[in-house]
């Protein structure tokens, strides 16, 4: 068994079937990870996926006799003469080193090491795309050849050992996975290098291409590793969630109980009424619950929102904390206490000003923004003239629809993330408050809800329409509330909402 072992690896892994095994290992591996990226958009699943493909097209290219040879075949020449074999393993290392620092969130921990890791993987793929591009110029291979010989594999070292002294420094609970394979991917790397550069030497003890035996190895072990390290990161995510729906669905719960004893007390007390007082007193209970029924409403709405933002608030200030960024930490932290004192002191109030209500927006839209690492750009705007302060309106109207907004449209958008709101008088009668967002558009924010495991109904914006029309019912004119798509032809701009609120 052990001869038959040995006469394997030092044989041609194109022959013996091995090229083929780790090929399709890998395809499998990038397809299975970019189905897992367009479920739950996590970066590091993309990554990781383009990482394996391209090992895989690169490995497909280079065999020679394999299960590829009638498609590629007239192709190799051109892929091995322009040096694009080179450039291909240039391009899949610093994917490498990108998944890395998503995978094990070293983005997060701004330690200097971190700091110099990240503009090193930076300075070596801009050098790639320079090389490969001096190389097509000039018609020949060896400039891009040349780079990544003295250039490349050097400074890949480098980095590779700058990331596993940040991986130790890190606390993350997957950090062993990737400590573990990028040591067995280093090792296999640099073995059939050096036995690339040496080979003259070494070709009677060790055949040329046993090389290739070796570096699959390495990346079996380190792909294995990484496919168990990203599931066990994404348990991580759903034990969180799902313990966040579990605290949300038993406060509803605890309401939903307060209301029925709510109830029951009211249908006791009718009931003693004497005949006299009845109507009277039926009267002023009716009153009552309504009151107390809003109440419960707003306990609802606030603590639909306290769970998950407040640990997640929590844990981006701990992270500004952990890297001693003291001047960040304090702003942030400031911020936080004000907004959670404002929730705690409004939701006692039956209305508050739309200046109160204005600022508190802009607390929560401060605190969400540290987790999309400053990138949304929000704006509020008041007519000029329009007095803030004397226009009423029940507390945390504005957050459901601004929450919405972030998370449902902006979070899932590339680019820029820009959420306007305004504030402006309508036809004398109407106060509009607009919250407008240029996210994915309502119809994809369906699309992507429907493709989630765990899918969350949002009750925040009809518990907000029905505090509003009850807070307007006395007035001349109905609350009135419409949510529209912004759309070029088929193609979604944003979505925005308008709360018209009657003055008098």
């Amino acid at each position: 068994m052990d001869l038959h072992l040995k006469e394997i690896f030092f044989s041609d892994p194109t022959g013996n079937g091995v090229t083929d095994l780790v090929l399709g290992i890998l395809f499998i591996l990038s397809s299975y990870h970019i189905v897992l990226y367009v479920q739950n958009k996590n970066r590091a699943f993309l990554l990781y996926s383009l990482y394996t493909f391209l090992i895989f097209c690169r490995h497909s290219f280079l065999g020679q006799g394999d299960i590829f040879d009638l498609v590629l075949s007239p192709f190799r020449p051109w892929f091995i003469d322009t040096g694009f074999k080179d450039f291909i393993v240039w391009i899949y290392t610093c994917i490498y080193f990108y998944f890395i620092i998503d995978f094990v969130d070293l983005r997060w921990a701004k330690s200097r090491v971190n700091k110099v890791l990240i503009s090193l993987v930076i300075s070596i793929t801009a050098a790639s795309f320079l090389s490969m591009a001096i190389s097509f110029f000039q018609g020949t291979p060896d400039f891009i050849t040349e780079s990544y010989t003295f250039f490349f594999l050097p400074v890949a070292v480098v980095a590779s050992l700058l990331g596993m002294y940040a991986l130790l420094q890190s606390n993350s609970p997957v950090r062993w996975y990737a400590l573990v394979g990028s040591i067995a991917l280093l090792s296999s790397s640099l073995i059939p290098s050096y036995l690339e550069l040496n080979g003259h030497v070494l070709n009677e003890i060790v055949p040329e291409h046993s090389k290739f035996n070796v570096f699959y190895i390495g990346l079996v072990i380190e792909n294995f590793l990484f496919a168990l390290g990203l599931g066990q990161k994404e348990r991580i995510i759903m034990r969180e969630r799902n313990k966040s729906q579990e605290n949300l669905i038993a406060q509803l719960k605890e309401n939903e109980s307060l209301r029925e004893a709510l109830n029951f007390g009211l249908e006791k007390k009718v009931q003693s009424l004497s005949r006299r007082s009845e109507e009277h007193e039926l009267e002023r209970l009716k009153a009552e619950h309504e009151q107390q029924l809003i109440a419960l409403k707003i306990s609802s709405l606030r603590n639909q929102m306290n769970p998950h933002f407040i640990f997640n608030s929590l844990n981006s200030i701990k992270l500004y904390i952990i890297n001693q960024d003291t001047t960040n930490a304090v702003y942030y932290l400031n911020k936080f206490s004000k907004l959670i004192r404002k929730i705690l002191a409004t939701t006692q109030e039956a209305s508050i000003s739309l200046e109160e209500e204005l600022e508190t927006a802009e607390l929560y839209m401060s605190i969400e923004n540290i987790r999309f690492n400053n990138e949304l750009q929000f704006q509020i705007e008041v007519e000029e003239g329009l007095n803030t302060n004397g226009i009423k309106l029940p507390p945390l109207v504005l957050q459901p629809f601004i929450e919405n907004s972030i998370w449902h449209g902006l979070s899932m958008r590339e680019g820029d993330k820009i959420l306007n709101i305004r504030a402006f008088k309508k036809d004398g009668d109407y106060v509009v408050i607009s919250i407008q967002d240029n996210g994915i558009g309502r119809e994809k924010a369906a699309e992507f809800k429907n493709k989630k495991i765990i899918k969350k109904d949002s009750i925040g914006m009809k518990l907000t329409q029905e505090r509003m029309e009850h807070f307007t019912q006395d007035k001349k004119k109905p609350f009135q509330m419409h949510i529209s798509d912004i759309k070029d032809g088929d193609l979604a701009l944003g979505t925005r909402v308008e709360l018209e609120i009657p003055l008098n």
